[in-house]
């Protein structure tokens, strides 16, 4: 059975800091979508390392990110001498426009994307410009969560 997908894209973005959880994401996804754990989570982290138990994923990822398709984007993370609010991809643009491509067809695939990173403050991240730039490419539209 094909599994339909909804008109409008959406790309989501999360920010976790310290004290907000995987549930926290879940309920927030809820609102708006009918399905939220089979909505791709996109880790948009230059590392995958955290403070946040809940949010430190290491090569096996062994966290409750399991219950969801989860993908490392580390060609999406910022370089740590980027301002605050702005990009700078940590990894270069070659590889930043390889991971926005593969970021852009998981969109298409399943209708919506979330963008996670640890800056809980949506304005303060570099995480609005990856979603516009996801947007820019698939005519998506942006929800902060």
């Amino acid at each position: 059975m094909q599994r339909s997908v909804p008109e409008t894209l959406t790309v989501y973005t999360w920010g976790h800091s310290r004290e907000r959880t995987f549930e926290d994401l879940l309920a927030a996804l809820r609102l708006t979508w009918p399905e939220p754990w089979r909505v791709p989570i996109v880790d948009v982290r230059r590392s995958r390392g955290s403070r946040n138990p809940r949010w430190h994923c290491d090569g096996t990822v062994r966290t409750q990110l399991v219950y969801l398709w989860y993908v490392w984007l580390n060609g999406l993370g910022n370089a740590q001498s980027a301002p605050s609010g702005t990009w700078v991809p940590a990894r270069g643009d070659a590889v930043m426009e390889q991971h926005l491509d593969y970021a852009a067809s998981l969109l298409r695939r399943y209708g919506a994307v979330v963008l996670v990173c640890a800056e809980r403050d949506h304005r303060k991240c570099h995480r609005v410009q990856v979603a516009e730039a996801l947007a820019e490419r698939t005519g998506a539209e942006v929800v902060h969560l």
